[in-house]
């Protein structure tokens, strides 16, 4: 099991004074936008899971109001096409959901900076490294539980109008499944 490496309290209240809706105001403006078909955009090439955590289970500590951590991850491109990672000065959005009762709910959504900046492209066969952090994540929820996260920043045809960024399907957008327990 590897233990999420925590972050300074310094870093995690100045992303939480981020704004904790923008991220949820920008890619609702995305979510309203269509989510692209894979067949209309691309082919999909080799293995099926495009975007993997680095472990399969995650230890997170008690933080001031819920738990923090950082999951490390890759994504690689298995489509014909360019990838967009649309983001806010590198900030993207990738949310946590859980499994319950055999259906997966969002849990978790870090807050993100609201402005659309260059987007990072990831050509097809490349791949992206990246971490994502857990600030405060699930207060007052069960932590212990099957995970999985899907990152919203995943777009085709990148747009500078938010209102026409076309998300990738969401089979190219989640990750592998993972479990998250509370330390000792």
């Amino acid at each position: 099991m590897r233990t999420i490496r925590p972050i300074s309290r310094t870093i995690a209240a100045r992303l939480s004074v981020v704004a904790l809706c923008s991220s949820t105001v920008l890619f609702a403006a995305c979510s309203e936008a269509t989510v692209a078909s894979l067949s209309s955009h691309a082919e999909l090439t080799g293995d099926s899971v495009a975007f993997r955590t680095d472990a399969q289970a995650y230890t997170v500590t008690p933080g001031e109001h819920g738990f923090n951590g950082r999951i490390a991850a890759i994504y690689t491109n298995r489509t014909t096409k360019p990838v967009y990672i649309a983001n806010c000065n590198g900030s993207t959005m990738v949310a946590l959901e859980r499994l319950e009762n055999g259906n997966w709910q969002q849990v978790y959504s870090p807050p993100v900076s609201l402005c659309l900046s260059v987007p990072m492209i990831v050509q097809p066969g490349g791949t992206h490294r990246f971490e994502f952090a857990l600030l405060d994540a699930f207060p007052g929820a069960p932590v212990s539980g099957t995970y999985r996260a899907v990152w919203h920043s995943l777009v085709w045809d990148y747009e500078p109008d938010p209102q026409k960024l076309q998300q990738l399907p969401l089979e190219l957008r989640v990750s592998n499944t993972f479990t998250i327990a509370p330390s000792n």
